[in-house]
């Protein structure tokens, strides 16, 4: 397998574009954190070739589909009512800054 070249959108990161062998991906990222840092995987992607005359308007829709994909999973902080990814969430109410700036220490 050729090695993908990946770029990621966004901040919080929104969505990973990657370039390998005559084909662009769009992928959905999924981190998770092995203590104290945080990794990047693929919750999901799709590989579409570098070629024909609808590439750029398939390269957009597959933009918007991951887009609205991983926004899906963002949740609302009730502390500081702030939309976050859910790598950013502490639990199910707080986001980390929240937390930390409640005493938490990470």
């Amino acid at each position: 397998m050729v090695p993908v070249r990946w770029f990621g959108v966004g901040h919080p990161l929104l969505l990973v574009v990657g370039v390998a062998d005559g084909s662009v991906l769009v992928g959905v990222p999924a981190l998770r954190w092995i203590s104290q840092r945080p990794v990047t995987e693929l919750a999901s992607y799709v590989s579409l070739p570098l070629s024909g005359s609808d590439m750029l308007s398939r390269l957009a829709e597959q933009v918007g589909t991951a887009s609205t994909a991983r926004l899906a999973t963002f949740r609302t902080c009730h502390r500081c009512d702030a939309k976050q990814p859910p790598e950013w969430m502490l639990d199910d109410d707080r986001c980390q800054a929240c937390a930390e700036a409640d005493g938490v220490v990470f």
